[in-house]
């Protein structure tokens, strides 16, 4: 068990030896510069954007110039429009032209498609936004990770080397009879156990340093640096001193405030308009259109005795104002309405369930939030006392005032108050993020400014 224990210790120590280290921020920068799906949500957003532009340009007339040339040879049969031969002393002819076309109502079709457009383009810039705060968070969470995994290595490595020591003393006893046989191997179990819940922590600790790795798009190995203790101590302070009244008050405050910034409750709304939209679009299909174009086209045509400077262009201008009524068939326009109600009903529900749902998960967070920091407290308070009885047992035992039974429950004791304490720390922070993603803040100082207003 020491072999593989000191050939876990060696990988780690030549890893960290060529690995990049890099801070909090550092990852998040990175997160947004090569995560896939963050960059994917980045490409939709600019591509709505041009969209939008696409659909605004159907609104304004729209040209087109024309040139034509024909020659013929002689003897070349010529036909009629109805496909008959005709005789025709006209061999060649030119043409140049432009139409101007200026659709004027088509059943709200074109205003209707560059506001479903524009709403398109707002509903990838929310998600766009949504999916920035998500990738960052995501990055931070998992960054926590690679700290806590580091940090719970340690109390392995150092619940180790306790046990090592009292299987030292345990020793001793026994050779001079102090103890029994029985006892000595509660002390030779518990070092084994601890030997291979430090494996098992070596083990978490590259599967987290992996992930950050991977979700970063990193070949080479990382190391991640430490959080300052002081980095959150503001917020921490100022969420420890309020009375329950005071987090009641801000609990609706950050209900409120959340609704208005949330950028998926956002995405939604702009769903929820497009789908009308929808609804008025499709009624369009049973209103007459009504379209406009203007042509001017200068044509010549000679024959084969003459030169194209023998025969001058005849101008022809044409206005055409064209109406149409739908009349046939109308069941699948009918359809096509219909279809259109029920979508709009269909995001109307996931808009009231989603709000009904961030509205929850705004009070769980700051609740959570408010929590963490107290489990922080009471963690350290535990970890300490923990540790001061572990101390004084340690001693007893050396003197022979205890049995191994009472001296491995305090040991127990100050691993789990270490692992608490550990946990209670990345909690918070992972809850700060949980809050603000649902705020739809990137900055801890706009949390705090929202939490110091009265």
């Amino acid at each position: 068990m020491r072999k593989i224990v000191l050939f876990f210790a060696l990988i780690l120590a030549i890893s960290s030896i060529f690995a990049k280290v890099i801070s909090l921020e550092e990852a998040k920068k990175l997160a947004l510069q090569n995560n896939p799906e963050y960059l994917s949500k980045k490409f939709a957003y600019k591509a709505a954007k041009w969209s939008a532009v696409k659909s605004f340009s159907a609104l304004l007339p729209s040209a087109k110039v024309s040139a034509s040339q024909m020659q013929m040879k002689p003897g070349t049969p010529q036909f009629s429009s109805g496909g008959m031969p005709v005789s025709s002393d006209v061999l060649n002819t030119r043409s140049y032209g432009f139409s101007v076309n200026q659709p004027l109502f088509l059943g709200g079709k074109i205003w209707l498609g560059y506001k479903m457009s524009s709403d398109s383009k707002k509903m990838a810039k929310y998600d766009f936004l949504n999916q920035k705060l998500k990738t960052t968070a995501t990055a931070e969470e998992k960054y926590l990770s690679c700290l806590e995994t580091r940090d719970l290595l340690e109390i392995s490595q150092e619940q180790l080397r306790l046990a090592t020591e009292n299987l030292k003393t345990a020793k001793i006893k026994f050779q001079t009879g102090i103890i029994s046989k029985t006892e000595l191997l509660k002390f030779q179990a518990d070092e084994a156990a601890k030997e291979s819940e430090l494996i098992r922590a070596r083990r978490l600790q590259q599967i987290s340093d992996t992930d950050l790795k991977n979700f970063l798009q990193l070949s080479e190995p990382i190391e991640v640096e430490e959080i300052p203790e002081n980095a959150f101590r503001d917020l921490m302070e100022l969420l420890n001193g309020f009375a329950q009244d005071e987090i009641e008050r801000l609990t609706t405050k950050i209900i409120t405030v959340g609704k208005q910034n949330n950028f998926s409750l956002k995405a939604l709304k702009q769903t929820k308009k497009i789908a009308s939209g929808g609804v008025s679009m499709a009624s369009g299909n049973f209103l007459p259109t009504l379209n406009l174009n203007f042509s001017d086209t200068w044509s010549k045509n000679w024959d084969e005795n003459q030169t194209p400077s023998n025969s001058d262009y005849k101008d022809t201008k044409q206005i055409l104002l064209s109406a149409s009524i739908p009349i046939f068939p109308l069941s699948d326009n009918f359809a096509a309405l219909k279809k259109a109600k029920y979508d709009l009903k269909k995001t109307e529900n996931d808009f009231i369930s989603a709000k009904s749902g961030i509205e929850t998960a705004l009070e769980n967070g700051f609740l959570n939030l408010v929590n963490a920091v107290k489990n922080i407290e009471a963690s350290e308070l535990s970890r300490k006392y923990s540790q001061e009885l572990s101390d004084q047992l340690q001693e007893k035992f050396r003197q022979g005032l205890i049995s191994a039974n009472d001296l491995l429950d305090a040991n127990v004791m100050l691993k789990a108050a270490a692992i608490n304490e550990t946990k209670s720390r990345f909690a918070f922070i992972k809850a700060k993020s949980a809050l603000m993603q649902l705020l739809g803040y990137e900055n801890e100082n706009e949390l705090l400014q929202l939490l110091k207003m009265k």
